[in-house]
């Protein structure tokens, strides 16, 4: 799970939690993201995606960004029939 030192980035990390849905899939409302994938960009390791995790049922969806991983989490289909 991604650090946010105190100050601009704790009120951007509250702004991150306060905006993922519950999970799609089982309901759990503790979801996080984490940038659990990284490559070596020759001086050091960078993200290269990262995801919203459901601890409950360890649904995982990725994102290029922060932004588009919470997005796709929280992008939901509906399938009731008109």
């Amino acid at each position: 799970m991604r650090m946010y030192s105190l100050g601009n980035a704790a009120s951007e990390l509250e702004t991150f939690m306060s905006e993922i849905k519950p999970c799609p899939f089982c309901g759990g409302k503790q979801s996080y993201v984490n940038t659990p994938v990284k490559h070596w960009d020759g001086d050091r390791f960078v993200p290269v995606m990262y995801h919203v995790t459901c601890p409950n049922c360890k649904a995982d969806i990725p994102g290029t960004t922060e932004q588009d991983a919470i997005a796709a989490w929280n992008e939901r289909i509906n399938h009731e029939k008109n």
